[in-house]
């Protein structure tokens, strides 16, 4: 295969086409893989269509194989090829979730000369089986003799430290000695193989890599004893045992592959980092404290929540749920009365937090908007208020319509909206041209209305979807809320009759998210409720418009709940259609507003603004499908608005 031009060409063992049996996209003759046999994924790829054309002519010749039992047609399709290569991906979490709680993830990469690859692969699965290591699995590149196995380790026993130190040893003299392989092929050295590079390369070449180290690192500063180690049990010392903590998280392999999406990683801790944090609770002497108070602030206070982290993880833990039940169980009994009391009073705490809002507007027109936000810094800082920012100000909306006779969709008003209104930055006064709409700034509406739609707003005052409650562990009110909700949409749409679109892409999400937790009856109205995220709404507006792409260059950011709710293809269509140059961010991540937590919490958002990139490109207005999210994203400079102001104004 090397030989045809092959660029890859990946090993899945027995043990591991098992290990995938209940992933979606396996092709089904892999269930017909034997324990002797295995499977290959082979990839032609070159520069022309002529010399592609050439290799797959010289691959036929695989036909003649007597060794093969079957082989599927090579594919030029990008989702079947990414469907096949997602299983190859997901091998290594597959193991991870299949684990014992409380054993270690042990992954290690071993090569051979590709003379001895097969037996020497046949040798490693026997070696596997002789320690009852039955559910490990042996994958990786082939075509370069590269070899990986992971396997599951409980160290936290004696005897099975025993029966690995034991494994171990015959697994350096299996690859090293037996077949002249490398015990270190493609991730480097490390703790685990370091007691074995003499072994391995020999007293000489030793000595040479010894007094290489030396001269660079005179004092030993630089990872002593990580790869060159003298000790000949090194590999065996300070072991991480895995303590069982909790059902959600006992699953994690620790990888770190949530981390690159995590707003407070790098601030605080990663969602990996509260995870091995509440390990090392587990085993109390390990730490200098027992009390959670402690690290309150790293653990639960600075964690948005919103779920990226299960996107990324190879085993789906999700640690916002965790930290939000860790919210909820740490709630006194005067909080749990405080939020009983104050979902009760919500009218009259809109009506104050608008008041507030309206007043801290006033004072910013007065004393500059950067006074201000020194001071409501100040007040952060020492009485813990939340900070202002410019961007909170906006124009209100109109008020619920109640007597809509024959609506073609009910636009629900999230509580946000209500109490902040439409970005004034983005109302249509300063920076669009006019919309030939008096009366009304709200874009969603003028767009709407400019469609032909008839439109019933719901914007009473109380009412919430019980994601603002359920973030800071008050579940039990949250459910309440929201089925209040319900019950006002399901009898506003006629028994579901007439769609209703939120105008809040979070909202729209957390509503669905909770269904489970509703009683009965509850979910049975909302089953026959047609709810659409404003995306959705919003594609559907632009299929009704005359569209003219924006000639400026717009960043378009799809917040956590567009992307947990698959939509991103769709955000990513409306982008394109309302903007010539659409610019996107690099990385799946989170703004760190996390609803409200962002201004309780100033330094989230402006850190998670940081570690954000963009492509390249000058752009000074933005989008989004979240309020609260304008706000954090208006912080790096660029002015966010609701994609129903680009669309407004690119139809108009």
């Amino acid at each position: 295969l090397r030989a045809w031009g092959c660029s890859a060409v990946e090993l899945f063992d027995y043990a591991s086409v098992q290990a995938l049996l209940d992933k979606r996209g396996l092709p089904p003759f892999l269930r017909d893989v034997t324990p002797e046999g295995a499977a290959l994924l082979v990839q032609f790829q070159e520069n022309t269509p002529d010399a592609l054309k050439e290799a797959l002519e010289k691959s036929r010749a695989l036909e003649r194989s007597t060794l093969i039992h079957h082989r599927t047609e090579f594919f030029s399709d990008a989702a079947q090829q990414n469907a096949l290569w997602d299983l190859r991906k997901g091998l290594f979490p597959a193991v991870g979730a299949r684990r014992r709680k409380g054993t270690s993830v042990i992954i290690e990469d071993v090569a051979f000369p590709l003379t001895q690859l097969a037996q020497g692969t046949l040798d490693l699965r026997r070696l596997l089986n002789r320690y009852d290591y039955h559910d490990a699995v042996i994958y990786g590149h082939a075509r370069d003799g590269n070899l990986h196995f992971v396997l599951a380790q409980d160290f936290a026993q004696k005897d099975e430290v025993l029966r690995y130190e034991k494994f171990v040893d015959e697994l350096v003299d299996l690859v090293a000695v037996k077949h002249g392989g490398a015990l270190k092929a493609e991730h480097g050295t490390g703790r685990n193989m370091a007691p074995f590079v003499e072994k391995e390369w020999g007293a000489e070449a030793y000595a040479v890599m010894k007094e290489i180290k030396r001269l660079l690192d005179p004092e030993n500063l630089l990872n002593p004893g990580v790869i060159l180690n003298a000790q000949p049990r090194a590999h065996l010392e300070n072991l991480k045992t895995t303590p069982i903590v909790n059902e959600r998280l006992d699953p994690c392999i620790e990888c770190g592959f949530c981390e690159p999406v995590c707003p407070s990683q790098g601030l605080t801790l990663s969602p990996r980092g509260r995870i091995v944090l509440e390990r090392e609770r587990a085993t109390a002497e390990k730490v200098p404290f027992s009390d959670f108070e402690s690290v309150r602030y790293d653990v639960l206070d600075t964690c948005a929540a919103d779920g990226l982290c299960a996107r990324a993880c190879p085993v789906g833990i999700n640690t916002g749920t965790w930290v939000k039940e860790k919210r909820a169980a740490l709630q006194s009994e005067a909080q749990k009365q405080a939020a009983g009391w104050l979902s009760c009073e919500m009218p009259w705490v809109e009506s104050l937090t608008s008041a507030t809002l309206q007043g801290a507007e006033a004072a910013s027109r007065l004393l500059g908007s950067h006074t201000l936000q020194r001071i409501s810094a100040w007040g952060n800082e020492w009485l813990g208020t939340p900070v202002w920012r410019q961007s909170l100000a906006g124009t209100a909306i109109p008020d619920s319509q109640e007597d809509i006779d024959n609506p073609d969709f009910i636009i629900f008003r999230s509580c946000v909206t209500r109490n902040c209104g439409v970005s004034k930055v983005a109302s249509g006064a300063e920076n669009s041209p006019s919309t030939g709409h008096s009366g009304t700034e709200d874009p969603l509406l003028v767009c709407s209305q400019r469609a032909g739609f008839n439109i019933k707003s719901i914007a009473q005052r109380g009412l919430c979807c019980g994601q603002p409650w359920s973030s800071k562990g008050h579940q039990g009110v949250a459910v309440e809320k929201l089925a209040e909700l319900i019950d006002v949409l399901f009898a506003s749409s006629r028994g579901g009759g007439v769609p209703i679109v939120f105008d809040n892409s979070p909202c729209a999400l957390s509503a669905k998210e909770e269904f489970a937790e509703l009683s009965e009856d509850v979910r049975n109205r909302f089953s026959k409720l047609k709810i659409l995220d404003p995306v959705e709404y919003a594609l559907l507006l632009a299929d009704k418009l005359q569209v003219k792409p924006l000639a400026e260059p717009l960043r378009f950011f799809p917040v956590c709940s567009v992307r947990k709710a698959g939509l991103l293809a769709e955000f990513e269509k409306l982008a394109r259609r309302l903007a010539v140059q659409p610019q996107f961010p690099h990385q799946e991540t989170c703004c760190g507003m996390a609803g409200d937590r962002g201004l309780w919490f100033p330094e989230l958002p402006a850190h998670a603004a940081g570690k954000m990139h963009w492509d390249s490109g000058s752009a000074i207005h933005g989008v989004c499908s979240s309020r609260t999210c304008e706000v954090a994203l208006s912080e790096s400079g660029v002015s966010f608005h609701s994609l129903f102001t680009a669309l407004e104004r690119a139809s108009s």
